[in-house]
């Protein structure tokens, strides 16, 4: 599902950027009351069909789809990545900290969602974002208890 959405919002902001680049902008001056509110317009049409695109490259390496607490305290974190997965080994003791977060909104009129996760952080600088309902090999127990202490 997530290289779906990577590749929409590829093809999605090739369009837009094309779209705006090739467009006869004497023509579409028409359109606007002023040259400032066609200025604004194109700016957020580059921003809103580049954001997801961003995001997703970002997103790259550091989204968990699964984790396995192995013996000795090693942990086998495997990311999802644009071009295919990759399983990220390590010691427990190599993670400098772990961040809980609620993950929940409240917005009036709109849908509650419940959506906690745990950002890791390796003493490499290496930033892993665990989805806690994700997959978690062994159970959340035996993964709370290997960064039980880690906390800082």
């Amino acid at each position: 599902m997530l290289w779906f959405v990577t590749v929409l919002s590829f093809f999605l902001s090739v369009s837009i950027n094309i779209t705006l680049l090739t467009m006869d902008i004497d023509k579409e001056l028409m359109e606007y009351s002023s040259l400032l509110s066609f200025v604004a317009f194109q700016i957020f049409f580059v921003i809103a069909g580049n954001i997801l695109l961003v995001v997703m490259i970002w997103m790259s390496g550091k989204y968990a789809i699964s984790i396995i607490v192995n013996p000795g305290n090693n942990i086998s974190v495997k990311c999802w990545g644009i071009f295919g997965y990759r399983i990220h080994t390590f010691s427990v003791n190599r993670i400098i900290s772990s961040t809980y977060f609620a993950g929940q909104s409240n917005f009036t009129g709109a849908p509650r969602v419940n959506a906690p996760w745990i950002r890791l952080k390796t003493d490499l600088g290496k930033l892993f974002i665990i989805d806690m309902q994700g997959e978690i090999h062994h159970g959340y127990e035996v993964f709370n208890a290997a960064l039980k202490g880690i906390n800082k």
